[in-house]
């Protein structure tokens, strides 16, 4: 998969950014329009995990190779987090993608984008429902044009 100077993977031609591997993403993939959503085969051995020792006040970490066990302990809380929110668990084995509106000008702006319109529509602690509906609401608005 290519990647533009704009920091956006390019599937079919169009731009994409890959979307976090956390309640928030599987969210946003579940509430988004299915034709905006792309996924691909996730592949654990192109990730990392850091662990983080702690001995006699000293602090190091290191980077680890991801493990089956991590990965479906990753999937069973994104599946918690989906399932909390009234969402079905998604399929598993997937990294997934969201296609960028054309008014987004970098990956960076895209994510920028919802968690400030994010902070200004939920309370101060949403929970898993609150978060699913401000999220359906922004990702629909984001495509949008702007009313005159």
């Amino acid at each position: 998969m290519d990647t533009d100077d704009r920091g956006f993977q390019v599937i079919d031609g169009r731009p994409y950014v890959e979307l976090t591997e956390n309640g928030w993403g599987a969210v946003i993939a579940t509430v988004a329009e299915q034709h905006r959503v792309r996924r691909g085969t996730l592949a654990i051995a192109d990730y990392t995990t850091t662990i983080v020792h702690e001995r006699d006040g000293l602090r190091w970490s290191e980077s680890v190779p991801r493990s089956e066990s991590d990965q479906r302990s990753i999937d069973d809380d994104i599946d918690e987090y989906l399932v909390a929110a009234g969402l079905p668990p998604r399929p598993r084995g997937f990294r997934w993608f969201i296609e960028v509106p054309p008014s987004v000008p970098n990956a960076d702006e895209f994510w920028r984008s919802i968690v400030g319109r994010f902070g200004e529509s939920t309370s101060i602690a949403p929970d898993n429902v609150e978060t699913r509906e401000a999220l359906t609401v922004i990702i629909r608005e984001m495509w949008d044009e702007p009313s005159a």
